[in-house]
Parts: structure tokens; C-alpha cells; sequence
């Protein structure tokens, strides 16, 4: 995105070609206290290694967009609203956490990406809820877990990022079920 941000979006947010980085890249100063309020009303705690992505860098926008899948990003200045409004603001917020799913991002306009909380919740599975199903509630959610863990999904997209394609989710999860998390998605 480097190119489209210095191009369109370079006043808004004071880039430059030899600054890109540094504002980018601005490390967070999110803490554990941050997620404290985000915890008591979820009633439970999230995962070390969520927790340690939205402590590392601030993002620009309110999602991270990688072109079809969004999750929540974390401005500066915000304290993690972003996540929050995936949390308790969006309009199945409620049915999806009654399903022990933590919703944090979307895919292609279709599917809340989540944390599976109903099993490890220190290392949960990424899951899928169907949107156009919602209804329908367990029967929504991905017949198999999208991504083994957190850092399995933030690595395999990451990837996709650098080559454009799906090529090495298996060597870098090999639990993944990227094109297979439904059972009517075809291979």
C-alpha cells in the first residue's frame, strides 16, 4: 500500500517518501491496562498473542485492509476502539459472542473472522461466522477452524501479502482449511 498511501493519502496522514516507514511502522503503546475494560465485559481474557499484535504497532486506518479481509486495526489515540466496535458494536455482536466467538475482523463482506473461545482459549482457533446464515447460530460458524491459531493466521496473510498467493499456508499452518473452512467451498 505504500504506493497508494503516498500518493493519495500522503498529506492526510504527513508522509513522505523518507518518513513512510516510521509513520507506519510507529510502535504502539498499548498496554495489558488497555485491554482491562475490553476483558471484564467480555468476561474472560484474550489470548497472549492477540493481545501482543495490537501492542506492537498503531495502524492508519480503522482496518487493516489486505484486499478482500479486514480486521480491526489500532489507531493512535483510539485505545483499541476499533476492536471494541468489532466486539459489542457490530449489528451480530451479541449473537456471536453468546456462540463463544470473539469477532475481530471480515472477509469478503461475508463472514466475521473470530476467535473460537469455546475451546483453548489461550491458543484458540480461528473460525468464520457466516453472515447471511446468522440465524441459523453453531450452523453458521465454519465446519473447520479457517486458521490454527492467531499467529498462524497473521503469517499466512502476511504471506499472501508478499506473494499473492495461498501457496505456503500449508507449511506455515498446516491445520489451515483456508479454501475448505465450509463444506459447500470448494477446493
Amino acid at each position: 500500500m505504500k504506493e497508494f498511501y503516498l500518493e493519495f493519502e500522503a498529506e492526510e496522514y504527513g508522509l513522505t517518501q523518507d518518513n513512510y516507514w516510521e509513520k507506519v511502522m510507529k510502535p504502539s503503546e498499548i498496554g495489558e491496562k488497555d485491554f482491562k475494560p475490553i476483558e471484564r465485559r467480555l468476561n474472560l481474557s484474550l489470548p497472549t498473542p492477540f493481545k501482543e499484535f495490537y501492542k506492537s504497532y498503531y495502524s492508519l486506518e480503522k482496518d487493516f485492509d489486505t484486499g478482500g479481509l479486514f480486521i480491526a486495526g489500532n489507531r493512535e489515540n483510539s485505545k483499541l476502539s476499533s476492536l471494541s466496535d468489532y466486539f459489542f458494536n457490530i449489528g451480530l455482536s451479541s449473537n456471536i459472542l453468546g456462540l463463544g466467538l470473539i469477532p475481530f475482523g471480515l472477509y469478503n463482506d461475508e463472514w466475521y473472522i473470530c476467535l473460537d473461545m469455546n475451546g483453548d482459549q489461550n491458543n484458540p482457533r480461528i473460525v468464520l461466522f457466516e453472515m447471511s446464515n446468522c440465524g441459523a447460530g453453531k450452523d453458521a460458524i465454519s465446519h473447520r477452524p479457517w486458521f490454527s491459531n492467531f499467529n498462524s493466521f497473521i503469517r499466512c496473510i502476511t504471506d499472501y501479502q508478499e506473494n499473492g498467493n495461498w501457496d505456503n499456508f500449508k507449511e506455515l499452518d498446516p491445520g489451515n482449511n483456508y479454501l475448505t473452512a465450509y463444506d459447500y467451498w470448494k477446493n
